[in-house]
């Protein structure tokens, strides 16, 4: 028994490993025209908020978050 699970396993091994992939010879689609690896690296400029600013700008908005 042991002998026909090896014989077994050792056909299906071959048969997965038989079967080759083949690798497309193309190029990923672009993001959008104009946009290029030195583009999508820059960082762009950080605005930073303070709480005051979050606080004024809630001012006169309802309490519950305007849920009804």
């Amino acid at each position: 028994m042991r002998k026909i699970t090896l014989a077994f396993g050792a056909i299906c091994l071959l048969f997965t490993l038989n079967s080759s992939v083949v690798a497309r010879a193309s190029t990923p689609q672009p993001l959008w025209t104009g946009t290029n690896m030195a583009k999508l690296a820059e960082q762009a400029p950080i605005h930073w908020v303070s709480v005051a600013q979050i606080e004024n700008s809630l001012l006169g908005t309802p309490t519950d978050g305007g849920r009804l």
